[in-house]
């Protein structure tokens, strides 16, 4: 919703079909408190299930293709982490049409090594992680447990040197990216 009176011409919000009515409502309640200008038919809502991804087909169709995709709070569980990388691989792919490709951008919440596992599951899948925002738009220090996460496939960017895979290891409680080769690429 936040990204409305940032200036995009089109949000599209996502969640389960169960969870679209709190969604709307949201959506109604947020569009009220902003500058008399927004337009509520440029914030939409539509159902998207990471497991299903007919409806990710579904939300490009009629939505899309989108410039940049932000994504909250979403990498808890470990079953749901490569449903969630296959909707991105489906938007960024189905985006792009040419030169231009949506970007990426995650926030993570550091809970149980859990963003930890997604972001080595990730790397598995050609995907690098780059950790972006070191400070809020107050200037001040982001949290050192929440992080925004710029996400870029490899396979999907041009000038990507395809010899380099890029991992992560965790270092005590902080997460570091680590460049090494891999030969089987």
């Amino acid at each position: 919703i936040a990204a409305k009176p940032l200036g995009a011409r089109s949000v599209v919000l996502t969640d389960l079909e169960e969870n679209l009515p709190l969604l709307r409502h949201n959506v109604q309640k947020n569009v009220q408190r902003e500058r008399k200008d927004d337009d509520p038919e440029t914030i939409h809502v539509a159902s998207l299930d990471w497991t299903r991804l007919e409806t990710a087909r579904a939300v490009l169709r009629d939505k899309g293709p989108f410039d940049l995709v932000l994504a909250a709070d979403c990498v808890f569980w470990p079953k749901l982490y490569d449903p969630l990388i296959d909707t991105l691989e489906a938007v960024v792919v189905s985006s792009g049409g040419g030169p231009r490709k949506a970007e990426v951008f995650l926030a993570a919440t550091h809970r149980l090594d859990r963003t930890e596992r997604f972001l080595r599951r990730l790397a598995d899948r050609r995907w690098t992680a780059t950790p972006c925002c070191e400070k809020d738009h107050r200037g001040t220090a982001r949290s050192a447990n929440t992080v925004i996460w710029r996400l870029t496939h490899s396979h999907l960017s041009p000038d990507h040197d395809h010899s380099m895979m890029s991992g992560v290891v965790k270092e005590g409680s902080r997460i570091k990216k680590e460049d090494h080769h891999d030969s089987s690429l």
